[in-house]
């Protein structure tokens, strides 16, 4: 059991160890290692405390000991000295204004004591406090006055340390404790299956994109968030944290009508004056890929494409179509009478394709549009007809025959002018009906099968 002497006066100090170790009786020990007396080096910010050990290390039957530790009393100030592994302390005093703290402590022999004490001892606990300003340092200088079995003085090393008063900082860090995998940034989808690193996400899906600001600082603070899609900003908000706090972040993400690619994700967490601003910013990449895609593209006709079963009286067709698919088109192709060819895309206009088809006989000509996307799906339209029937400028009414008919409209006209587009009756479009148009007429009259 532990014992304690009141304090006593200074003069009556060597007194007192005297008549303490002169009880003692033993016999001294012979040390093998090199003992020291050590308290270590203490780091605190102003106006904070903390409690620290004079510990002697590779103690052989130690059983007294007076120890003095000195500082710099307008730096750190010694506001308690606490019982170590000793019986009895028997003496403590503390000046503040010299900057100098003594203890002493004795072990008595059995059955009063624990006797000698061998090994790392905990000679006492010694309470500090930074009065200084932030970066203003002091020794912690230790004097052993006396370190002994009962009979001698123990052969000691001292090893003394420093007091730093640290500077109170600014610090704010994105964590990557929060999730090491991705960087300290988290996506997930449907509000809780995390995504993990590697993983490629779909084109249409909303995610969230989650992280933790971590206030490591001295002081309260106001961060600056911003969340960023490679360039283009997400969202951006001012949030407060707390000293010893944090912030758990949130944004949500659509990604409809993004592209195909990989996308740097970047969490960044400012503050004005940060001293560790390295880890104020992390990154994520991630890759955006088309969702699985089955559907065929849509094709459809549309104008001038002649409706099916029409009969053209000119020697040309157009066939335009409008092509729509949610992975993006590949091809187009028309069959023309079972012949495929590559139709044109209209310049920047999206989704339409085309092809003119010149110098076409008179007959039937069957035609339909193949279209494959980019995950391969293709589409097929409908098959149409088309019917070129052109007859010549001598068949006036286009019956396929040169007959009496075209005789009557040509002389219901005769003598007139004519402008463009030169109306049938003008048969070699020289905006007159007069005696040339007749003969042309007359050198064809009564041919049949024309068109």
């Amino acid at each position: 059991m532990k014992k304690s002497i009141a304090k006593i006066g200074r003069g009556s100090i060597a007194l007192v160890i005297a008549l303490t170790l002169a009880a003692l009786s033993f016999s001294a020990s012979t040390a093998t290692t090199t003992t020291t007396v050590s308290i270590q080096d203490v780091e605190i910010g102003v106006g904070e405390s903390t409690t620290v050990p004079i510990m002697i290390y590779d103690a052989e039957n130690v059983k007294g000991a007076n120890i003095i530790l000195e500082y710099n009393a307008s730096v750190v100030h010694v506001t308690n000295i606490s019982d170590g592994d000793f019986d009895m302390p028997v003496y403590k005093a503390i000046d503040n204004e010299t900057g100098q703290a003594t203890y002493v402590v004795v072990n008595l022999p059995p059955p009063a004591g624990s006797g000698g004490l061998t090994g790392n001892v905990t000679f006492a606990e010694v309470t500090l406090e930074a009065v200084g300003e932030a970066c203003e340092t002091s020794p912690l200088n230790l004097s052993v006055v006396s370190l002994n079995n009962g009979t001698a003085e123990i052969p000691r090393e001292v090893s003394n340390g420093t007091f730093h008063v640290k500077e109170k900082r600014h610090d704010v860090n994105i964590s990557t404790d929060y999730y090491p995998e991705g960087n300290g940034i988290k996506i997930t989808r449907d509000a809780a299956e995390v995504v993990p690193p590697g993983e490629n996400l779909t084109i249409g899906e909303t995610y969230k994109i989650r992280y933790r600001v971590e206030n490591e600082g001295e002081f309260d603070e106001t961060v600056h968030m911003i969340v960023k899609l490679d360039d283009t900003i997400i969202t951006e908000y001012d949030k407060g944290i707390d000293i010893g706090s944090y912030h758990r972040g949130e944004v949500e993400w659509d990604t409809t009508g993004l592209t195909a690619g990989v996308y740097t994700i970047t969490v960044n967490a400012s503050i004005a004056d940060d001293a560790n601003p390295v880890d104020n910013e992390r990154t994520r990449d991630v890759t955006l890929e088309m969702p699985e895609d089955t559907t065929p593209p849509t094709i459809e006709f549309i104008a001038p494409t002649p409706a099916n079963g029409t009969t053209v009286k000119v020697n040309y067709v157009n066939v335009s179509v409008r092509v729509t698919d949610p992975s993006g088109v590949d091809t187009v192709l028309l069959n023309w009478n079972g012949e495929n060819e590559t139709m044109t895309k209209l310049g920047p206009t999206p989704d339409i394709y085309f092809v003119n088809k010149t110098g076409l006989e008179n007959g039937n000509y069957t035609y339909k549009v193949y279209a494959n996307d980019i995950r391969g799906n293709m589409g097929v339209s409908e098959t149409r007809v088309v019917i070129v029937k052109v007859c010549p400028r001598y068949d006036i009414n286009e019956d396929g025959a040169v007959n009496y008919i075209d005789l009557g409209i040509l002389g219901a006209h005769y003598g007139e002018t004519t402008e463009p587009p030169y109306p049938r009756y003008d048969i070699n479009e020289d905006g007159i009906v007069n005696y040339i148009d007749l003969g042309i007429l007359g050198a064809h009259y009564e041919e049949t099968g024309l068109c």
